[in-house]
């Protein structure tokens, strides 16, 4: 690793710190003022170092319009964006990082990390973190649920704490992805799930037909919480997020199932 007439060798983990206390830029982003780089295999990993209030800040800022949402909502999205991650690290505490700045964990907006209201919601928060019979969890957020939310059970692993066992909801009707509609054709499918593993049966090879698989007892609509999947080496089942994931194309090509 090079950085200017400076050359580091060997396997320690080197921390780049800016002496003035200015934030770091990498890949064009702001990184707070600590960036720690790490081997990993042959590759470089860089992991931002930040105090936990700047990164909620982004956190809010890059899940919630900041400028037109009441400071309520954004409090509100402070406090489970702090347990989450409280969570993380507590899970997490054998990882290189503890979280990801993406939908894989949390979207960090980094450019507004030092919005105001963003800010204000964090401070006005300070130490506030969603608990579930004393431990904290791992507080799971989305931006509609289509009138019903899904048990964090059927989409993660693990049990569900009570708070996220699932629930009905009109709050998010007025959103775009409360009813939605896509199209993917079998080929697409079959390509995305090849190299997945399934939960049952052999990975798919040519894709014919695919079933979605619902909670017994449960009306429709409802959502499904495996996919059945009728290819040539036989039938195949997937957990209902994994196929969001991999053969919907990801969460934005696929909002849920």
């Amino acid at each position: 690793l090079a950085v200017g007439s400076f050359k580091f060798d060997g396997w320690a983990d080197i921390d780049l710190v800016s002496v003035r206390k200015k934030e770091i830029y990498g890949g064009g982003q702001p990184c707070g003022d600590t960036l720690r780089f790490m081997r990993d295999g042959d590759a470089l990993l860089a992991v931002a170092l930040m105090d936990i209030a700047y990164y909620l800040a982004g956190v809010v800022a890059g899940e919630m319009p900041v400028g037109s949402w009441p400071m309520e909502a954004l409090k509100a999205q402070a406090v489970a964006s702090r347990t989450f991650v409280a969570h993380r690290i507590i899970s997490r505490s054998q990882a290189r990082y503890d979280v990801s700045a993406t939908t894989q964990d949390q979207v960090f907006n980094a450019k507004n990390s030092s919005h105001a209201r963003a800010l204000e919601a964090v401070l006005r928060t300070r130490g506030e973190v969603l608990t579930d019979r004393g431990d904290i969890f791992c507080a799971y957020f989305h931006s509609a649920c289509g009138g019903e939310t899904a048990s964090a059970a059927d989409v993660f692993s693990g049990d569900a704490p009570i708070a996220l066992t699932g629930r009905t909801s009109d709050f998010c009707q007025a959103s775009t992805l409360y009813r939605w509609q896509r199209t993917l054709s079998l080929l697409e499918i079959e390509n995305a799930l090849k190299g997945l593993k399934p939960v049952s049966g052999a990975p798919v090879e040519k894709l014919y037909d695919i079933f979605p698989v619902f909670k017994s007892g449960r009306s429709l609509p409802a959502r499904a919480i495996a996919f059945d999947c009728v290819h040539r080496g036989g039938m195949s089942r997937f957990k209902a997020n994994e196929f969001r994931l991999a053969g919907g194309g990801g969460p934005t090509r696929l909002p849920s199932v």
